[in-house]
């Protein structure tokens, strides 16, 4: 399975997590379907979140990476994050810091998109 092994190898190189969400945002592009990214965000969002303090505590970096690939996603793709957010929200309660530092920036960046979009919305609605 695809999203099996990008996990996998997002937990064992931290320079992939821009890589592999570069990859998400190329697929949505170029095939105009973005199920790649919203297939490894339910499969980060499944992970109980005790699992990950577990392993915080044998592979804090393998953790941290699937926090700066959401962090990443986010940015490249906030429509399809917005719509798999209530997945992550479960990890806001678990005890491994870097990715509930994670998920809490994700929403940030998720409100910031939102806002600029808004923005967007209402300049067009005065001008018209």
């Amino acid at each position: 399975d695809v999203v099996t092994a990008l996990l996998h190898v997002l937990n064992k190189h931290d320079h992939l997590s821009a890589a592999i969400a570069d990859l998400c945002g190329d697929a949505a592009d170029r095939y105009d379907d973005a199920r790649l990214a919203a297939a490894i965000l339910r499969e980060v969002g499944g992970v109980d979140p005790r699992e990950y303090k577990r392993r915080q505590l044998t592979d804090a970096a393998g953790v941290r990476n699937v926090g700066n690939f959401l962090e990443e996603i986010a940015n490249r793709m906030p429509k399809t994050t917005m719509r798999n957010v209530s997945l992550l929200i479960a990890h806001l309660d678990g005890d491994a810091y870097s990715l509930r530092s994670a998920v809490v920036s994700v929403l940030g960046r998720l409100l910031i998109a939102h806002k600029d979009v808004g923005a967007v919305n209402e300049a067009t609605v005065v001008d018209q």
